[in-house]
């Protein structure tokens, strides 16, 4: 999955922007006609910023277009999104559609 786009019917809704933890990826995925933003992008604020409610956080992840991560399997890397990250709070889901034995692949949406 890291070559390639992800295969039809393997995460929910549509495939927009892909965050990643790894630079590489952009480079990975450019002809795909998928874009990867990194991490510290200004689209993925909403997983990251402290004290807002709810409902700017599902308008702003809306508005990010944001729909998968890839990260690196690295106990810091996760623990790094467990510690300063929202992905396992309200209002969002967090799947796993893919991975590899360096990397994972999830869709991130919002809860109904």
């Amino acid at each position: 999955f890291l070559t390639r786009p992800p295969p039809a019917g393997t995460a929910p809704g549509k495939v927009g922007l892909i965050l990643s933890d790894g630079p590489g990826f952009q480079r990975r995925f450019a002809g795909t006609g998928l874009s990867v933003v990194p991490l510290w992008s200004p689209q993925a604020d909403a997983l990251f910023a402290p004290g807002l409610d709810a409902d700017t956080i599902a308008r702003r992840w809306r508005e990010s277009g944001i729909t998968h991560l890839i990260l690196t399997r690295w106990r810091m890397n996760t623990a790094f999104m467990d510690t300063h990250s929202r992905w396992a709070q309200p209002p969002f889901s967090v799947t796993k559609v893919a991975e590899t034995p360096l990397h994972a692949l999830y869709s991130i949406t919002l809860r109904d």
